[in-house]
């Protein structure tokens, strides 16, 4: 995944209990999926987008997961990015997607959890017990920011236009210097080569 690593002055802070905003904590899903079995572009944020998936133990977390959804609750995955602060999806399902999407980011909050407590690393885990404590229902602990912010994919060019986006994000945040490179994307996928961690789905306009 590149050389990119936790900003070690955030995770200082973080430590040392520096006061955090409460903005980031709050409720964000203002966007809502509408139409029942059309793909959408979601993206979901790690609260203070903490540098959660620097790592392959915690990517495998979300591709595992996704792996599951696809083959238990009929998701479709057309195409996605692991980046360290956030992911970006192209989804559909033949049933309910926002409840689909909820269970994975229940179910990934607690893995990402147990894991911030097994390698024992406050910084990470404190902010999530923050944030759950400052959340509007109030909860043990919070990974994912609220809200998943779907668009609609109503055509292929528009399905290509978020594609290339998703591909093209861990260049442009200079993570690496070829979007082939980024193993936790499927832009390889993409270009013809094999499926990488997560199997793709493809659309046929």
């Amino acid at each position: 995944m590149g050389n990119f690593r936790p900003h070690t002055k955030v995770e200082r802070d973080y430590a040392k209990g520096v006061r955090l905003p409460t903005t980031n904590c709050s409720d964000m899903g203002r966007f809502r999926i509408a139409e029942a079995g059309y793909p959408y572009f979601v993206t979901s944020h790690i609260v203070h987008w903490l540098p959660v998936f620097v790592q392959p133990t915690t990517c495998d977390i979300i591709t595992d997961s996704l792996a599951f959804c696809r083959s238990g609750k009929n998701l479709r995955v057309h195409a996605y990015v692991i980046m360290p602060t956030h992911i970006h999806l192209i989804v559909s399902a033949e049933g309910d997607l926002p409840t689909v999407l909820r269970d994975f980011k229940r179910h990934t909050s607690v893995e990402l959890v147990k894991h911030y407590e097994a390698i024992k690393l406050p910084a990470f885990h404190n902010v999530f017990h923050y944030c759950g404590a400052r959340s509007r229902h109030p909860v043990e602990s919070k990974v994912w920011e609220e809200g998943n912010h779907p668009e609609q994919i109503y055509s292929r060019e528009f399905f290509q236009q978020k594609a290339d986006y998703i591909h093209r994000n861990p260049m442009r945040k200079g993570l690496v210097h070829d979007p082939l490179a980024w193993r936790y994307s499927s832009a390889a996928a993409f270009a013809g080569e094999a499926d990488g961690p997560l199997e793709i789905d493809w659309l046929e306009w």
